[in-house]
């Protein structure tokens, strides 16, 4: 990843990230994970809902592979090569967005709250359909 300079308010340059980190995206396909296990763990038990989670993965890997595939290819195409800095150095900087700049930590948390809270809600429905089986029986 190339850093250009860029000025804050007090005129001193400071490093301005182009485009995301890729530990931005393992972070957030990280949360999707958490969130498909719990799926897994709750619906998966029985034959009907193994199948639904089966397809539903399926589409998951090809929403998350097809981007991956297109920028792979895009990159050896256009002969690109990547250098990112360190994940360290991606959050202590900014980032660049079509409304301003951001910090890096403010990236991460703008693409990774969904998929955190999602799976953190599922588990919690996951606890009180397990609890809910385990009363009656089911």
């Amino acid at each position: 990843m190339s850093v250009a300079p860029h000025h804050d308010w007090h005129g001193r340059n400071v490093p301005l990230a182009p485009d995301l980190h890729p530990g931005v995206f393992v972070a957030a396909i990280g949360g999707w994970a958490w969130l498909f296990g719990a799926f897994w763990l709750v619906f998966g038990g029985q034959r009907e809902g193994a199948f639904m989670m089966a397809v539903d993965t399926a589409f998951l890997a090809v929403f998350f592979g097809t981007p991956y595939l297109l920028k792979r290819t895009a990159d050896r195409f256009l002969k690109r090569e990547e250098h990112h800095g360190s994940f360290a150095d991606f959050l202590h900087g900014d980032v660049q967005t079509w409304t301003g700049t951001l910090s890096g930590w403010s990236a991460l948390i703008q693409v990774i709250v969904v998929p955190f809270s999602v799976a953190l809600g599922m588990t919690a429905i996951g606890f009180i359909i397990a609890s809910a089986r385990a009363q009656y029986g089911g």
